[in-house]
């Protein structure tokens, strides 16, 4: 067997760092999906919408529409 073939040992060892790494992605994935996230993207969406509306309020009483 040449130096540069994988273990068994070597591929255990990759396979539960993968394993590691994929957890701590699902246990991120599971904090992003959470109500009080969704809640804030949504007042965010709302805010940048109201902004807007706002906006074009004020445009038109300046320009007399």
């Amino acid at each position: 067997m040449s130096d540069s073939a994988a273990t068994k040992e070597d591929i255990d060892k990759l396979r539960d760092d993968t394993d590691a790494k994929l957890g701590q992605i699902w246990t991120e994935l599971r904090k992003l999906n959470t109500v009080e996230s969704r809640r804030a993207a949504l007042n965010g969406a709302l805010l940048i919408l109201g902004s807007a509306i706002g906006s074009g309020i004020v445009n038109a009483l300046q320009h007399g529409r």
